[in-house]
């Protein structure tokens, strides 16, 4: 009886440690969650990606149900790309260089506006195609300035050793809300229609707002070369600052192609050939493309666990894969296999951008935040959107099946070159 109880004893103390081993290990892993400013904003943008993300299916849907083509979608996209094509580097400076604070909660009001009337103009009937165009408009303008404040203020709310995991859990929150956000949509449509998704949109942004006047932030930690010129010259000066080092380079490079490539094959090309293929209605549509969302959430969570050193690694695998799961969209039998598919692709997309992009932040002092924000931003809502316009009239042209193969060729060429490129400069420099 003896010899139990002390089993029993030693079997209760291993599971204790081993308990004990993994709150330690959750508690590094989540520790931005100490800092309540940090806590309080991350659900409330997350609820408001929620409210962005059924916006950008709902509109998709009423520009693919109205006109009924890529070439349609794709322009619709290249509104949103056209005025921050001009406006995200300079505003990348003036986030730098002003009160951020301010300047975010300009930028959602306007948004707040926007979404709410778009809602008043769906809702009586009155919704024609240029309109959704002309909003789409309005919006990429503000999101030159929105997106390089956001990234300059969400820095500063932790310290900065913290930094990379607060980096992780804000793109698992962003990706949790890719993921509702559709099915939030197709629900919504499904029961009410399309105008109420505009309505959720608009109150979605009241809580951000409201965080945005509470929250503290710690002071600028300046680690580069001050930028002291203005206008167009500093906006210069910030971009050479990015594209003297030969990683910061490839890192730029290789996200440019994913941007330019795969987020249009996956936003026009996917979106026309599924729909059409299996004659979706509005709420299959969303909970089918919600499966992009939940592959990235599945990949967000692995990033913020994983905790790498050197998120670049994650290329080696994650570029290769991407390319066989976007081949395999050509031959889906069936919505059920083209969710898993989705899936599997959003993944991997996003365990190749996160790769990029976290890379990319932890390289970059706090000085140049905005002017980062302003080159993600630049490729997110102005590049990717931009590219959106040929890759639909390629694909109205050359057919869906053709165009996903032909696409996804070019950015695997494309990826094999450039890491083949980076290997000799690296060689080169020891």
């Amino acid at each position: 009886m003896g010899k139990l109880e002390l089993l029993n004893d030693e079997c209760n103390w291993n599971f204790s440690k081993t308990e004990s081993h993994m709150l330690v290990f959750l508690k590094k892993r989540f520790s931005p969650f100490r800092h309540p400013n940090f806590t309080l904003f991350f659900f409330a943008q997350a609820f408001s990606l929620v409210g962005t993300w059924s916006h950008e299916l709902a509109r998709s849907w009423l520009i693919l149900d109205m006109v009924g083509t890529a070439t349609a979608l794709g322009t619709l996209l290249l509104c949103t790309a056209i005025p921050g094509l001009f406006l995200t580097l300079y505003g990348g400076m003036i986030a730098d260089r002003t009160d951020t604070r301010t300047l975010l909660i300009a930028t959602k009001t306007i948004l707040t506006i926007s979404a709410f009337s778009l809602f008043l103009i769906t809702s009586t009937g009155h919704l024609q195609p240029w309109m959704l165009m002309v909003f789409a408009t309005i919006e990429g303008f503000v999101s030159s300035f929105d997106g390089p404040a956001f990234t300059s203020l969400f820095a500063r709310l932790t310290p900065r050793e913290d930094f990379q995991q607060s980096l992780a859990i804000q793109s698992m929150g962003f990706h949790i809300s890719r993921m509702l956000g559709p099915t939030v949509a197709g629900l919504i449509i499904a029961f009410k229609s399309p105008a109420y998704v505009f309505l959720f949109d608009a109150i979605s942004y009241l809580g951000v707002i409201y965080m945005i006047t509470r929250v503290q932030l710690r002071a600028k930690e300046s680690r580069g070369p001050a930028i002291q010129s203005r206008g167009l010259r500093g906006t210069l000066e910030g971009l050479k600052f990015f594209f003297q080092e030969p990683k910061m380079r490839y890192l730029q490079l290789q996200l440019l192609a994913a941007l330019v490539i795969v987020v249009p094959l996956s936003n026009v090309v996917f979106r026309s050939y599924l729909k059409e293929k299996f004659h979706l209605p509005a709420s299959q549509f969303g909970y089918l493309f919600s499966f992009p969302g939940l592959g990235a959430m599945i990949g967000a969570v692995y990033f913020t666990l994983a905790a790498l050193k050197r998120p670049s690694k994650n290329l080696i695998v994650g570029i290769p894969a991407l390319v066989i799961s976007l081949l395999f969209v050509r031959a889906v039998p069936s919505p059920m296999v083209a969710a898993i598919v989705l899936g599997l692709t959003g993944f991997f997309v996003y365990l190749s951008v996160a790769s990029l992009t976290q890379s990319m932040h932890l390289a970059t002092p706090d000085d140049y935040r905005g002017r980062l924000g302003a080159l993600i931003t630049l490729g997110f809502n102005s590049v990717s959107p931009l590219m959106s316009f040929p890759v639909g009239v390629y694909t109205d042209k050359f057919g869906f099946e053709n165009s996903i193969l032909h696409l996804t060729l070019v950015f695997g060429a494309f990826s094999i070159l450039l890491a083949y490129s980076n290997i000799l400069e690296n060689k080169r420099l020891l």
